[in-house]
């Protein structure tokens, strides 16, 4: 499935699913948990949350550096979607995975310390599954 619209998409009645993405591009973090939200009980075969970075690099820095690139508002929902993917574990074991266009990020280390910046809940608590796509 592919959420893609600017706004969020009601799952509720698509009790089949399996594998969801969500291209952050398109689809702000707001509006993914808003989506996320209308998962129920019978969506009992969901086994992967993706999520597509569009950004060919992420701010250096710590939070502050963040909030400073993005905007207060902006970082905030980033943190917000960090938690609820961590609630969206542990209430239904689905791993979360976060993919990023083809790194320029220099090493594999650096690519997570700056994701771990985005999503510091799920990558402190190892939850997090990181690709690269190209």
């Amino acid at each position: 499935m592919f959420a893609g619209t600017l706004d969020s998409i009601d799952l509720s009645k698509a009790t089949k699913l399996k594998d969801l993405i969500f291209r952050l591009g398109v689809l702000g973090p707001g509006r993914v948990i808003a989506t996320l939200e209308t998962i129920t009980p019978e969506h009992r075969d969901l086994r992967r949350v993706s999520i597509h970075l569009p950004f060919k690099r992420i701010p250096r820095g710590d939070a502050a550096g963040f909030r400073f690139s993005f905007g207060g508002d902006i970082y905030e929902k980033w943190l917000e979607l960090d938690r609820f993917l961590v609630q969206f574990w542990e209430v239904r074991s689905v791993r979360p995975k976060v993919m990023v266009t083809e790194s320029v990020w220099g090493t594999t280390q650096k690519m997570k310390d700056q994701i771990g910046r985005l999503f510091p809940e799920i990558t402190a608590r190892g939850i997090i599954d990181l690709a690269e796509e190209y």
